[in-house]
């Protein structure tokens, strides 16, 4: 038995009744609550649709529950806080992307529907993940909380490919967004000491605040010797994971951290620089790495941080929820994310608030 799911990740959710429960990610698709009866949940005889570059949202018949296949209900579908540079105002990011679309990111949801001759479930090859809800319960753990998982994983895969381990020194910048705002919260899971630089000096607090002492902070100055100096007052650095998204041209930040790395240390480029300091890398012995998100083995020992409460979540953690969206209000939707969220602070689609 297998899940297909487009260009998205789905978590499963163990539960107590004989299906699991799912999370996974179509961001701009609804399947609402309602009528006929199926092997499992009831399920809608329509889902709706969000259809991005036409800018419509379409009601379309809900496909039939073949045998190899099941049906997944979003609960919750995090909107990433640059999906307007993406999806609408002509793609200034200029991602490479067919419209229209039915975009989207990771989402929370659970099995609806099942064929009569389905045993158990696997999904090896598609982008589904379990994830054990008795451990969540445990741990206080809500759906909406679990939700926050994207924009905390990313980083994991990038800290994982340079082997960040407890007690290095790691910078991160810039760390005031979703990506660079998980990045300090996985970091401190993973025990790392943590500078976080961006330019956002309430945000910047805030990270602080989450574990003072374990958390720095620098604001960033448009001046590597400025940048520089200011690293160098909590002595050199073993890591440094890099955001800078494409539209940056400036990067006095990351040509002041790599610099600041003691020899042998270690670079994870995850953004989108297009300049480091590569004749230090070579002075030095660093090692560069760059990752686009992170592998499925990574996500699945990631999960268990969360299933084990190693990695807290919830607004005790530092994370809170700005804003929470019907399908039919996208464009609220996007216009909140790209103002309200960043760094522990998320805006979702949920479809049964």
């Amino acid at each position: 038995m297998s899940v297909t799911i487009m260009n998205t990740t789905v978590y499963l959710l163990e539960s107590l009744v004989p299906w699991p429960i799912y999370t996974f990610a179509p961001l701009f698709n609804r399947r609402p609550a309602v009528t006929p009866t199926s092997f499992y949940y009831p399920v809608p005889l329509e889902y709706t649709s969000l259809k991005i570059g036409e800018q419509t949202v379409e009601t379309l018949p809900t496909p039939e529950v073949e045998s190899g296949t099941i049906l997944v209900k979003p609960l919750y579908s995090w909107i990433f806080n640059y999906s307007n540079q993406i999806y609408t105002n002509g793609n200034p990011r200029k991602y490479p992307i067919a419209f229209p679309i039915v975009g989207g990111t990771n989402a929370v949801g659970r099995v609806a529907a099942v064929p009569a001759d389905a045993a158990r479930v696997k999904v090896p090859l598609e982008n589904a993940l379990p994830v054990d809800k008795a451990a969540l319960q445990k741990h206080g753990v809500s759906i909406r909380d679990l939700a926050f998982y994207p924009q905390l994983v990313v980083a994991y895969g990038g800290f994982r490919d340079v082997g960040l381990t407890a007690g290095e020194t790691v910078l991160i910048a810039p760390a005031t967004g979703n990506f660079g705002g998980g990045a300090v919260h996985v970091a401190l899971a993973m025990g790392a000491r943590v500078i976080a630089m961006g330019r956002n000096e309430e945000i910047l607090a805030e990270l602080k605040a989450l574990a003072p002492g374990r958390v720095e902070t620098i604001v960033m100055s448009g001046s590597v010797e400025t940048d520089k100096a200011a690293i160098a007052q909590y002595g050199p650095l073993d890591v440094v994971q890099d955001f800078t998204p494409p539209m940056v041209t400036n990067f006095a930040h990351l040509d002041a951290a790599i610099l600041s790395l003691r020899p042998n240390g270690r670079v994870s480029l995850m953004g989108n620089a297009k300049r480091p300091d590569c004749s230090t890398a070579v002075y030095m012995g660093l090692t560069i790495k760059g990752t686009l998100w992170y592998t499925r083995d990574q996500a699945l020992a990631f999960i268990k941080m969360i299933e084990t409460g190693t990695l807290k979540l919830g607004e005790k953690a530092g994370f809170t929820t700005k804003g929470i969206f019907k399908l039919e209000e996208w464009e609220a939707a996007l216009e909140c994310a790209a103002t309200e969220a960043g760094a522990g602070k998320a805006v979702y689609f949920a479809f049964d608030e």
